[in-house]
């Protein structure tokens, strides 16, 4: 028979209720009734142009995301910030796209899009829908491509 071992030994040492940000050490009371302080209007500004999501900046902010929709809700100054701060983390990961469709940063397109899908509210409907072109249009392209080189190699 397998022995459990002594209640001591299973006592796991739960996280500290604090909130550690660059800017500062935020507290609040407890999990159960956390305290909205009008700091975190600052604080998540700069999670939010880091690219963070609302989930990310809840649990640092050390609330549920439930709580953090009710401030949302409730708090008009943090609904601002929010929105704001929506706009700085859609911007964020624009400029993410653009270098990586440039090519100067290596990025997951897969992955991206996705974020931005569920992230930032892209749909299907506002993606662009390129329908293949015929064989017919192939060939006048063509056309227009030789056309436009036997120009250029005149002009030369």
């Amino acid at each position: 028979m397998i022995k459990a071992p002594p209640k001591s030994k299973l006592k796991t040492k739960r996280p500290a209720n604090v909130c550690l940000t660059p800017l500062k050490r935020i507290t609040k009371t407890s999990w159960k009734n956390p305290l909205y302080n009008a700091e975190f209007c600052e604080v998540i500004q700069d999670m939010y142009a880091r690219g963070e999501t609302d989930v990310e900046i809840a649990v640092n902010l050390g609330v549920s995301r439930e709580t953090f929709y009710m401030w949302i809700r409730t708090e008009p100054e943090f609904a601002t910030a929010v929105r704001a701060g929506k706009a700085a983390s859609h911007a964020y990961w624009t400029k993410l796209g653009k270098r990586g469709a440039e090519g100067d940063q290596k990025v997951n397109d897969k992955i991206w899009h996705l974020f931005m899908r569920n992230c930032h509210g892209w749909d299907k409907q506002n993606d662009v829908d390129i329908e293949p072109a015929s064989k017919e249009q192939v060939n006048e392209i063509k056309v227009q491509m030789d056309a436009l080189i036997a120009a250029h190699q005149r002009d030369v």
